[in-house]
């Protein structure tokens, strides 16, 4: 069996045989970051993790040979950005230099309310905001 593209989504912070086994797999690492403390230290824990893989493999002589694609910010208020928010924002670029893609992913309710009734939400015009966000993201991210 061969594919294009295999997506592992992993949650953040846990290290473990599940993380090591994903990033041994892995050629590029995407982080989700949302703009609130626990986005920020998911993505903290998360790169954390990274660096242990890279720095255990170096140590092995091996290549570490994960490639960090970049940090997708979702769920963000466009419309007025919290001043919290703004400080996550920039805390991301500051402790990621390059590392944070554009655009932002939009919060829309269509989000949650599609999630609900296990629809896709780019199916509505209220969603297409969020739709075309992952697919420009989407050509940053894969190659």
């Amino acid at each position: 069996m061969s594919a294009d593209l295999v997506v592992i989504d992993c949650p953040n912070r846990q290290g473990g045989p599940l993380i090591q086994n994903a990033l041994t797999a892995a050629d590029s690492i995407v982080y989700a970051a949302k703009l609130d403390e626990d986005g920020l230290d998911g993505v903290d824990g998360a790169a954390a993790t990274v660096a242990r893989f890279h720095a255990n493999r170096r140590r092995l002589g091996l290549d570490p040979s994960v490639h960090e694609a970049g940090i997708v910010v979702g769920a963000v208020r466009d419309v007025v950005m919290s001043r919290n928010a703004r400080r996550a924002l920039a805390e991301l670029r500051t402790a990621y230099p390059g590392l944070v893609l554009h655009p932002l992913v939009p919060d829309r309710v269509i989000v949650g309310e599609a999630r609900s009734a296990h629809a896709y939400y780019g199916a509505y015009p209220a969603g297409q905001p969020v739709h075309a966000a992952y697919q420009a993201l989407a050509q940053q991210v894969i190659r």
